[in-house]
């Protein structure tokens, strides 16, 4: 059997996590096979660039993995909150890919954003969000976007990278709306009630369940988009 690496180990620890957790109900998860074809970050990261034009920042090389994908759909019994992601891996992702469907009339200016992005995060259970990030050729460091509901107008640019997305993605394992937290996003509006609840509830459950990591960050984004104004 192939051997891991230390982010692949991470990653199917936030897996293992959550089936670990008494206080949470998984009801669906796969960590996926490892790809025969991706033998190490830098060729298979080479290949992209060469099939697809595009150049990728090195930063994608330290958060490389091989898992053809790793999901998992889970809640709290209490159904206080819950959350889920799907994941595949980069260049699965990208080779060949086509742009996430619009599920609306877009703007001119929305198909053109909507042409540059690949899926790297979705839901699997028909919520509709979805998590991009932009490819152009000769822009290395690749913006992530983020799409609350695919049935409405709308993308949010996120304040982080795609490795500070997974690495985020670890902390919050997925919690409905966590995106939200690095967008340039008020979450005062009543369309938002529901997410605030349920990054309280994680923020308020999760140091507890996860010790290991540092929630505090997380806590003082939040806090900072509920004193913004609409």
């Amino acid at each position: 059997m192939t051997e891991l690496t230390a982010y692949e180990r991470s990653l199917v620890e936030v897996v293992e996590e959550l089936r670990d957790c008494p206080e949470i109900e998984v009801y669906e998860d796969n960590i996926g096979a490892l790809e025969p074809n991706l033998d190490d970050a830098r060729s298979a990261l080479a290949e992209v660039e060469n099939r697809e034009g595009i150049t990728l920042d090195p930063s994608f090389q330290e958060c490389f993995f091989r898992f053809e994908e790793l999901r998992s759909t889970w809640g709290t019994p209490d159904e206080l909150f819950a959350g889920e992601f799907f994941v595949e891996n980069i260049h699965k992702a990208l080779i060949d890919a086509m742009p996430p469907p619009l599920w609306y009339d877009p703007s001119p200016e929305e198909l053109r954003l909507q042409s540059e992005l690949r899926a790297v995060d979705m839901s699997d259970t028909g919520s509709g969000w979805l998590t991009a990030i932009s490819i152009q050729p000769g822009v290395a460091n690749c913006e992530v976007w983020f799409d609350f509901d695919r049935r409405m107008p709308g993308y949010w640019k996120l304040d982080i990278d795609y490795a500070g997305y997974l690495a985020a993605l670890r902390v919050t394992k997925g919690t409905s709306g966590w995106q939200l937290l690095f967008a340039d996003a008020s979450l005062r509006d009543d369309e938002f009630d529901w997410v605030v609840d349920s990054l309280r509830s994680m923020l308020e459950t999760f140091p507890d369940l996860f010790p290991k990591h540092d929630y505090e960050p997380l806590r003082r984004r939040l806090e900072e988009r509920l004193s913004r104004r609409r």
